[in-house]
């Protein structure tokens, strides 16, 4: 097979337990994630194109992916590795394609909020440390106010925050040094 296409829904994002489109991309067979990095048939990560809404989101001095999108606000992620169109010229190894939400009929707010703050940094707390991994987020939908019987005019806004003490937990607490009252670590 020459070329290979997935197309991966926001209802199957949701039940995925993972955060962020490169995520979602690397369970598709060909494709690896390594230290937030994706790389697909043994490619260099400037060989993927990734397009939100049509545009190109690859800068053009080193050719890597620069753009982002939350979770909450992506309809749709499409995925093709090799034998893809001439459209996509400055893809060598794959194509990621992220369609985002639009504005609904009815108003809908949803939110998320993912924290292990109430946990300890230095002990264990029910068996788990603290990693210091906060993820806020929400979405507002519906028809822009003043046109709401047009049913044409509508919106869909969507924030995510994450705030992360250490980028990479491990089974262990902090990979930093940690003191107590003494000065011992």
């Amino acid at each position: 097979i020459t070329n290979s296409t997935s197309i991966t829904s926001a209802e199957d994002i949701k039940v995925l337990p993972l955060r962020g489109f490169r995520n979602v991309v690397s369970i598709e067979g060909g494709v690896t994630n390594v230290a937030g990095r994706t790389y697909v048939r043994g490619g260099r990560r400037e060989e993927i194109a990734t397009y939100i809404d049509g545009v190109y989101q690859n800068l053009p001095l080193t050719g890597r992916a620069s753009g982002d999108i939350a979770n909450n606000a992506i309809e749709e992620v499409s995925f093709q590795a090799g034998g893809f169109n001439a459209e996509y010229g400055f893809a060598n190894s794959g194509v990621i394609n992220i369609t985002s939400k639009t504005g609904a009929n009815n108003y809908s707010f949803t939110s998320e909020v993912i924290t292990d703050s109430w946990l300890s940094k230095t002990s264990k707390t029910l068996g788990a440390y603290s990693y210091g991994q906060d993820v806020f987020n929400f979405s507002l939908s519906g028809p822009v106010p003043g046109f709401a019987n047009s049913k044409k005019l509508k919106f869909h806004f969507s924030g995510e925050r994450q705030l992360q003490d250490d980028n990479s937990p491990s089974g262990f607490a902090f990979n930093r040094l940690v003191m107590d009252a003494d000065g011992n670590p």
